[in-house]
């Protein structure tokens, strides 16, 4: 059974499981990307194809046993192989989300509905016991409050990101959690912090001599030197 505990230093979570729980996670999370010819490449169906890509190459290391690989299960610490991928929390709530509005959009069997329920209520859970006071505010983003029609919604998940990051790395792990669903309003469709991210993107995009949808981030930059 999948669960997540958080990381030591506030960055994110652990999302735990055996090898074949992670495989089989990585396999529902890859049947329901949307574009799949190259025609497609900046359009809204790719930027979420991209961002469930992403999901899947950190599930996909996770079960190689690439990332943590513990003999003892996380929380009840029975023997056993257990493997983990870390993930940021701006990263898994955009993913989960993405997750959820393309599976109402493909054809889906009771069990992909049951997994993917299961990994969201222990996402949940991780967030309730993480930090209580601000939960509240956090949770909505697994429960519709992210804009997937977005079309330029990977660079917004990685520049709310970038702002999470930089939290991270000058504050102590509770303190960055409680600016999270701060950051997280710049994805709720024409709030103020959504204009302002967009603003922000064309003035980059523009410096750039191209369009937001080619923007990209590099994780070698300072802000992604951090502790988990």
């Amino acid at each position: 059974m999948i669960l997540f505990t958080p990381t030591k230093h506030g960055a994110g979570v652990r999302l735990w499981g055996t090898q074949t729980e992670l495989m089989e996670f990585y396999e529902t999370v890859e049947r329901f990307w949307d574009a799949k010819e190259p025609a497609l490449v900046g359009s809204v169906e790719r930027q979420r194809d991209d961002m469930l890509a992403s999901f899947c190459y950190d599930l996909r290391h996770g079960f190689m046993g690439m990332r943590t690989v513990a003999r003892r299960h996380p929380k009840d610490k029975t023997p056993g192989d257990y493997y983990a991928v870390e993930i940021t929390w701006t990263h898994i709530l955009f993913y989960m989300a993405v997750l959820r509005y393309n599976m109402r959009n493909h054809p889906c069997t009771e069990q992909d509905i049951q997994l993917v329920s299961q990994v969201e209520e222990a996402l949940r859970d991780v967030i309730r016991s993480y930090s209580k006071p601000y939960a509240h505010a956090v949770l909505p983003y697994l429960e519709g409050a992210v804009y997937c029609k977005n079309p330029n919604l990977f660079q917004y998940m990685e520049y709310i990101n970038y702002q999470h990051i930089n939290k991270v790395r000058y504050s102590t792990p509770k303190n960055a959690f409680s600016y999270l669903a701060r950051y997280m309003t710049g994805s709720i469709y024409d709030s103020f912090e959504y204009n302002d991210i967009l603003q922000r993107l064309q003035r980059i995009a523009r410096s750039q001599g191209c369009e937001i949808s080619q923007l990209t981030y590099h994780y070698d930059h300072p802000p992604y030197d951090f502790e988990w």
